[in-house]
Formats: C-alpha cells, sequence, structure tokens
C-alpha cells in the first residue's frame, strides 16, 4: 500500500471477481452478490471508479451482482468527495458495505450520510459475544443502529450452531463464517452451493 503496488493489486483482484462471478451465472448459478474487498488507497486515490468500470466492462458482469466492502479507516478524510463517489458507484448498482464495523473511528453523522447499505460486525465482537457481556453489548449496540440507520448487518466469525442461534434472536439473518463454509477454490462452489443446506437449529 504505502509502495503504490495495492493499485495494481485491487485492479487484477476487481477484474478476476468480476470475471468469476460472470463465470458462475453462465454456469446457471444465482448468487445474489459478490463481495469484493478494496483498499483504502484505490478508494481514496481515485482510481476506483475507472478500475470498476474497466472490470465490469471486460466481465459483463452485470452491477447488481457487486458488493464492494470498505473498512471504516478507509473514509477518514474528504468526506464529500468519498460521499460522492459512493453515489456515482451506487447509481451503477453496485453497494457498498462497511467492513469490521466497531474496530474503527467514525463517527454517527458519518453513519448517516454514507451510502452504504451493509454493516459488517467485526468477529472479534461476534466470536465471545455468548460469554463476554461487553461483546454482547457492543453486538446489540451495533444492531441497534443498522436498524436505526435502516442498514442491513452482516455478523463475521459465526463459527458454531451457538453463535448462529443466538444472532438470529437478536434479529441478525445475515452471517458469514467456517460454521457456513469454509474458503474454497471457486471451481468447487457451485456443487457446493447447491447442496448446503443449513442445520436444523
Amino acid at each position: 500500500e504505502q509502495g503504490g503496488l495495492i493499485g495494481r493489486i485491487g485492479r487484477f483482484v476487481m477484474l478476476s471477481a468480476c470475471r468469476q462471478g460472470r463465470e458462475w451465472l453462465d454456469q446457471g448459478l444465482a448468487f445474489g452478490r459478490l463481495a469484493v474487498n478494496v483498499s483504502g488507497r484505490q478508494f481514496r486515490g481515485g482510481e476506483l471508479w475507472t478500475d470498476l468500470r474497466d472490470a465490469l466492462g471486460a466481465s459483463n458482469l452485470p452491477p447488481t451482482c457487486l458488493t464492494i466492502e470498505i473498512t471504516e479507516s478507509t473514509l477518514m478524510g474528504d468526506v464529500d468527495r468519498i460521499v460522492d463517489l459512493m453515489v456515482k458507484i451506487n447509481r451503477l448498482g453496485v453497494e457498498f458495505s462497511l467492513d469490521d464495523f466497531g474496530t474503527g473511528y467514525s463517527s454517527l453523522s458519518y453513519l448517516k450520510n454514507l451510502p452504504a447499505k451493509q454493516l459488517k460486525i467485526d468477529r472479534s465482537f461476534v466470536r465471545d459475544m455468548l460469554d463476554d457481556r461487553d461483546d454482547l453489548a457492543i453486538l446489540e449496540g451495533i444492531m441497534g443502529l443498522a436498524s436505526a440507520f435502516g442498514r442491513e448487518a452482516i455478523a463475521e466469525g459465526v463459527e458454531t450452531v451457538e453463535h448462529g442461534e443466538f444472532l438470529l434472536r437478536l434479529g441478525c439473518e445475515i452471517a458469514q463464517g467456517f460454521g457456513i463454509g469454509r474458503p474454497m477454490p471457486a471451481q468447487q462452489f457451485p456443487a457446493w452451493a447447491a447442496a448446503w443446506e443449513p442445520v436444523p437449529e
């Protein structure tokens, strides 16, 4: 990131992800949205719009199949310019998700003004919520913020059935983690998605 290599890596990742999404669509896999993490430098440097436009054009992936994940630290700086870029990208049909939410320093005014649809609750709060009352309180607070601001909440790091059950009781219906599936090669994903069923609980 400091040396500038992240720009080339970011372009490669965006193009690779969009091409993979297009391949899954062509195979008949309806995956909803594909989430791609974007570096703060790529975002703040103004490269994201060009990289995104080029990747969508080269892959022919519908923009509505893509979500861009950014961390709270990415948002530090010229908030008006950041919001303008996010709105411009939103108009394409691409959505934004705030990754690792709760670990950064963004204010409520940031949250109010940012056109991000999702808040991803950092795994550090989810992991210990069954045993740590403070982590549970933070989790409940983030859920309240998500509801108040009309955002979806996504819990990261869901590793057990107990975590999933508890989150559902809190009103969090979207999750990711080893309790659902582990990282796998892209070619294995369609068969896994077709066969996957949630545990009854």
